[in-house]
């Protein structure tokens, strides 16, 4: 075969979400950069086409399963794999693939990189043990720094196989010069609202998957005690079938709450750029841990202010308290409600200041092209020692 670096990404599907958004953007660095790029997962829709479609390759295989038996023929199936298309590198993205890749690349030579996507549960001997197939790369990439302290906080590691590589967000995607009026129009009918919806009103977004721990709820109990003011806020986000009683319930209080006319459930929005444009504040209410939290990068991309519960990850590590965001508790409603309520009432020359300031911290620290770049440079240094 040609003697080009090839590194294959493994993941349980992609379908939508962080981890998945990210394996794609290694992908397209990897083509870009002279590498091959396979990405091999269970299933997935449009991420597939958008894999093939920028030249990389996609294998089916069953790593989406926790079935012990099914993660030890994996590891056999992962083998033939590497062997078959020469793998330099494997990057695992999930803990149950991850046991079957580093088995595979033990067999095989291969490399082996994971990444640590989240706190992942360790309330226990079994799920610690689990969650520490993770720690097993030969180089470790925490998405934050909360994730770095996290892993040393909570196993044994070495130092000199961690690294920090925080998410990035694509400034040639998530731009305010590109969004025109043509998406904004087209965004208002797909969402079925007219003009008049946001007319003279603050508007906020909680762009968030409709589970409990996003703070939906919580985030209501915060509007119930500001119903004075003039604001529209749009919750935006999938809703699984598992969390169609959660969802129910946000309704629900909605209505319990007098907010019909103030908070407006929507869909999925496909186009975010133009979904930021239409907003004036972005909200975060995640009640525990994130990971990271692309959302809150975004948003401060597309010159918005952000509005977070102090919660891991972005929301502590993008947003400096009144100076490039706010942060709210998450256990308090009513110290929420005051924070959220001096946003709402911030002169246009401070506003434009917080906007300024957390932009050029995005464009410092949390830029697409700085993690596929630093990414890069953890294969490199692999390869070189192969």
């Amino acid at each position: 075969m040609e003697n080009i670096p090839r590194v294959l990404q493994v993941l349980p599907n992609l379908i939508s979400g962080g981890v998945e958004r990210g394996t794609l953007e290694i992908a397209s660095a990897l083509i870009k950069n002279n590498y091959q790029a396979f990405v091999c997962s269970w299933g997935g829709g449009r991420m597939i086409n958008d894999l093939k479609h920028m030249g990389a390759k996609h294998i089916i295989l069953p790593v989406h399963s926790k079935n012990p038996l099914n993660i030890i023929l994996n590891i056999f199936r992962l083998k033939k794999v590497i062997k078959e298309n020469a793998i330099n590198i494997v990057h695992a993205r999930s803990r149950a693939p991850a046991w079957s890749c580093y088995f595979a690349c033990k067999l095989t030579g291969a490399k082996f990189v994971t990444t640590f996507h989240g706190t992942y549960n360790a309330d226990n001997y079994i799920k610690k043990y689990y969650n520490s197939i993770m720690l097993k790369g030969d180089k470790v990439i925490a998405i934050s720094k909360f994730i770095y302290n996290h892993i040393l906080k909570t196993y044994n590691i070495l130092n000199d196989k961690l690294i920090i590589i925080n998410r990035g967000v694509d400034q040639a995607y998530f731009s305010p010069s590109l969004v025109n009026e043509q998406r904004l129009f087209s965004l208002k009918q797909n969402l079925k609202l007219s003009n008049n919806f946001f007319k003279n009103k603050k508007i906020i977004i909680m762009p968030a998957r409709f589970t409990r721990w996003k703070g939906h709820l919580y985030l209501l109990k915060i509007f119930k005690l500001l119903q004075e003011e003039n604001f529209l806020c749009l919750m935006v986000g999938a809703s699984e079938s598992r969390h169609k009683e959660y969802l129910k319930e946000v309704r629900l209080c909605i209505s319990k709450y007098g907010l019909k006319d103030k908070v407006i459930i929507t869909g999925e929005v496909k186009d975010m750029p133009a979904l930021y444009m239409l907003a004036d504040f972005v909200i975060s209410a995640s009640l525990k841990p994130e990971a990271f939290g692309r959302t809150i990068i975004e948003a401060q991309s597309m010159g918005k202010i952000i509005i977070a519960t102090k919660e891991g990850g972005a929301t502590e590590e993008s947003i400096v308290d009144k100076s490039t965001g706010f942060h709210i508790p998450s256990d308090n409603e009513k110290e929420a409600s005051k924070v959220v309520l001096s946003a709402l009432k911030l002169s246009q020359d401070k506003y434009n200041e917080i906007t300024s300031k957390a932009l050029n911290n995005v464009k410092k620290n949390f830029t697409l092209q700085t993690m596929c770049n630093k990414t890069l440079e953890v294969y490199q240094a692999l390869l070189a020692k192969q």
